[in-house]
């Protein structure tokens, strides 16, 4: 009975600690993102095509390696927005297409919001 109890115990505390850890893990990859989309959008709204598309550029290698690690805990769909929406960031980035370039910042800065959002270590999303 006591042994039953302390696994119990254990592995109750064990998945609350992954779930805190992996709920900070996305909070944390949110928050840089949207940080560096910000200088992204500052460079757009300047219209300076080559410092977007750098950004952008840098950006996007970041995320394929970052989306590997996350993918261990957040929804895969979440992440292939994630990349989509970069892709038409770059894309908009490239055709100096501002109007483009601004819905995909504002999609972009949305779905790495969502990382965090959807997968938060929250009842709700627990049961």
């Amino acid at each position: 009975m006591k042994r039953q109890l302390f696994l119990t115990l254990t592995l109750t505390a064990l998945v609350l600690a992954l779930g805190f850890a992996c709920e900070y893990g996305s909070l944390q990859i949110s928050t840089d993102f949207q940080a560096d989309m910000l200088a992204i959008g500052l460079s757009l709204a300047d219209q300076n095509w080559d410092a977007a598309l750098e950004q952008t550029q840098n950006l996007h290698a970041v995320w394929q390696k970052k989306s590997r690690l996350v993918q261990l805990w957040v929804n895969h769909s979440d992440i292939d927005n994630c990349s989509e929406s970069l892709i038409a960031l770059r894309a908009a980035v490239i055709t100096q297409d501002f109007s483009a370039a601004m819905t995909a910042y504002g999609t972009c800065v949305e779905n790495f919001g969502h990382l965090h959002h959807r997968d938060a270590f929250t009842l709700r999303n627990i049961l």
